[in-house]
């Protein structure tokens, strides 16, 4: 499903009674994520990722991309937001309900980067995809002379189309690719998520997801697991995907501590030399 755009290919607002719909976290413009503020004022995604957190607020039906509000007014909410300082809060942008790189998401993100670096705010800026990232976009970024982004690429492994329809595609490795070759300031991250028993933990599909952070030589690998909620858990088990962990529902990620322990050894074991994290900030900060 290709997100509905305005003449211009930018993206629709959603109509005011729609947003009054929404879950309270998800019609949120600007909140806390722990190490920055996160700018998400784009909701929607057709990626169908079974695992989505979007299962919480009940918008993971919503495939359509929508503006809550433009994004103009959103770069200007974010800097004078209480909690944002120049130059040193790092900024997440569109982590939350949708994809920043989507085709008609993606100009709204370059919006986003651009008003910033216009501004000579040298923050550093996440963000965080799995879809087409294309030698054209890397050479836009590069071209920012303030602004400090770092894409981190979702990449797990996945085979099981159920779980991550992307599966079926090389899309996200030929974005880290096409991301590592042709960048000098943009940091590149290999975020390998989710880690599940029995959908990717096996010897075979560690090895393929550090040889691709190997082959395109990025700056580091953050690694984490899965959000255990009633929510996704029964749209997977619906779609006949086996889940682990039961009814043992969690807020945070779940990753079994002998989980932990193999991907650490599969890493050593590698000798890749590209340094590993269990954390986002600590993979962005040491890269």
């Amino acid at each position: 499903m290709i997100p509905e755009t305005t003449g211009a290919g930018r993206l629709r607002l959603m109509p005011a009674d729609q947003q009054a719909t929404l879950d309270p976290y998800m019609a949120q413009i600007i909140t806390n994520r722990k190490s920055g503020l996160s700018l998400n004022h784009i909701i929607g995604c057709p990626l169908d990722c079974g695992y989505c957190v979007r299962h919480f607020w009940g918008n993971f039906e919503q495939k359509i991309p929508q503006l809550l509000i433009p994004t103009d007014e959103a770069v200007q909410r974010l800097i004078e937001h209480p909690q944002f300082r120049a130059g040193t809060t790092p900024i997440q942008l569109f982590n939350k309900a949708t994809d920043s790189f989507l085709p008609g998401v993606k100009p709204h993100t370059f919006d986003v980067l651009e008003a910033l670096d216009a501004r000579g705010l040298s923050n550093l800026v996440l963000i965080i995809t799995r879809f087409h990232v294309t030698e054209a976009d890397i050479q836009r970024l590069e071209r920012l002379r303030h602004v400090r982004p770092t894409l981190l690429f979702t990449y797990s492994g996945i085979r099981d189309a159920r779980v991550e329809p992307i599966a079926k595609s090389t899309t996200t490795v030929d974005s880290i690719k096409a991301a590592a070759v042709n960048r000098e300031r943009t940091k590149v991250i290999l975020y390998w998520r989710p880690i599940v028993p029995g959908w990717n933990d096996d010897p075979a599909t560690m090895t393929h997801v550090l040889d691709v952070a190997a082959g395109a030589r990025v700056d580091a690998i953050v690694f984490t697991g899965y959000y255990h909620k009633q929510e996704n858990a029964g749209h997977l088990r619906e779609l006949g995907v086996e889940v682990p962990y039961g009814q043992d529902w969690q807020r945070r990620k779940v990753l079994p501590a002998d989980l932990d322990a193999r991907v650490v050894q599969a890493w050593r074991d590698s000798g890749i030399g590209i340094p590993l994290f269990r954390k986002t900030s600590c993979g962005v900060t040491a890269s």
